[in-house]
């Protein structure tokens, strides 16, 4: 796409026809306004998508895709060529509003924010202007609305789908478990069914329609689920399959809003869509930004702990209520024990050297009583019987109610103290290199 932005530009002409050709069998309407309209996210996603050098192409293709169309279903060359331009100018100042001026970056719930404006400025301007356009001024306002529905839902439905997946990059290694792909892949399967009994329904007494409305709920779970046990890319296919299912059954005039085939029940339906959409881009948005935190969390820790057992250092929280400690670094080569075997202060004071173990004990106790402590070496004994010399200095850390919550510190071996000492050393006799 960077190399030839011209040709791919270009090839988004092919996405926006036949969803263009697919909104135009889905309306049912005679009138001139399109009660469905999803080619408004094929363009949108196509700008959103493409440097700014690359705009003109996506818009002559578009244009050229729109116009075909228009010609084809026997509306004037003119009139064609007005409305496509009004349809690809629509997004291109929208976007250029939300992300060009107001500098809303596209990804997390900033991508939310960017998408939630840029497809109400999309679907006001859109509106306005094909139904100047191509409707009297008497029937301004209900065709007005009906554009306006459609172009917001067909950007909230069809927009991510391209968005999620452009973004696509394998990686080796997945937080995804089996059980996750298996729980998802039960979702999906169960939508279709589950969304052609809703939007297939054809009874008409008083419990059969009761139990529809209840059922209408069980896709928007699935949906979520599948986002949830998927990520984006799952979430976003599962409501372009509810979608397409929906306003095909609605279309025909069955189902929950299909009881009479005409603009009201394709407003209802696309209504439901976009909660739908919605609800799947704030689980996923939700999803990706704890994903996110917990891999520069885990990816955090992993630096440290390296560069505690690089410097044979080990850092340790201890908290004054339960007694255990919570140890950091390479425990096994320094102690010799596991960080469950030292995780009480009884099993420490068990490792110190009997010289030793008074002063240690009555070190953490001060510490305990929010006394602040000095620096201190003292002898631990290996599970082998090998003596370990270490440095402790720790603090004592307060809670609201001024009392000792956690003692927290620092322990060096003899070979890091010494290499410690002898760096400051040498900053001491050399200040002018530290200063370099």
């Amino acid at each position: 796409m960077r190399q030839r932005p011209q040709l791919s530009g270009l090839l988004w002409a092919i996405p926006y026809f036949f969803a263009a050709y697919a909104s135009a069998i889905l309306s049912t309407n005679v009138g001139p306004a399109a009660s469905i309209w999803l080619p408004a996210g094929v363009a949108m996603a196509a700008l959103m998508l493409t440097r700014p050098n690359g705009w003109p192409a996506v818009m002559i293709g578009i244009v050229a895709a729109q116009t075909l169309l228009g010609v084809w279903q026997g509306a004037n060359l003119l009139l064609s060529l007005a409305v496509s331009l009004a349809l690809i100018s629509a997004p291109a100042v929208a976007l250029a509003i939300v992300v060009r001026f107001a500098q809303v970056p596209l990804h997390g719930l900033y991508f939310l924010r960017a998408l939630f404006f840029a497809a109400l400025i999309e679907s006001a301007l859109a509106a306005a202007i094909d139904t100047a356009l191509l409707s009297d001024g008497s029937a301004f306002w209900p065709s007005f609305q009906i554009r306006a529905f459609a172009h917001f839902v067909g950007i909230f439905v069809i927009t991510p789908v391209f968005t999620t997946w452009a973004r696509f990059r394998p990686t080796r290694s997945t937080t995804q478990g089996v059980a996750e792909r298996v729980i998802g892949a039960l979702a999906f399967v169960a939508l279709v069914p589950c969304a052609l009994m809703v939007f297939g329904w054809l009874s008409n007494d008083w419990a059969g329609q009761h139990f529809v409305i209840g059922m209408s709920y069980v896709p928007l779970v699935l949906c979520v689920l599948v986002a949830l046990m998927w990520g984006a890319r799952g979430g976003v296919m599962s409501v372009l399959a509810l979608a397409l299912i929906a306003l095909g059954q609605t279309a025909s005039g069955r189902g929950l809003f299909g009881s009479t085939p005409d603009d009201p029940s394709l407003f209802g339906v696309q209504m439901y869509l976009g909660v739908a959409s919605v609800l799947v881009l704030l689980t996923t948005t939700l999803r990706g930004h704890r994903e996110r935190a917990t891999e520069d969390a885990s990816r955090w820790r992993a630096n440290m702990e390296l560069a505690l057992a690089g410097s044979g250092q080990l850092v340790y929280c201890f908290d004054t209520r339960t007694g255990r400690f919570e140890w950091g670094g390479d425990l096994e080569s320094i102690a010799g024990r596991s960080p469950e075997e030292f995780a009480t202060l009884d099993a420490v004071l068990a490792a110190v050297s009997l010289d030793d173990r008074a002063r240690a004990r009555a070190r953490w106790l001060r510490a305990a009583d929010g006394q602040p402590t000095r620096e201190a070496t003292f002898c631990l004994h290996t599970p082998q019987g090998a003596p370990v010399f270490v440095t402790d200095t720790s603090q004592p850390i307060g809670d609201l109610d001024e009392s000792t919550a956690f003692i927290a510190g620092t322990w060096r071996t003899a070979r890091a103290a010494q290499q410690f000492a002898s760096v400051a050393s040498a900053a001491r006799l050399h200040p002018k290199a530290e200063a370099v």
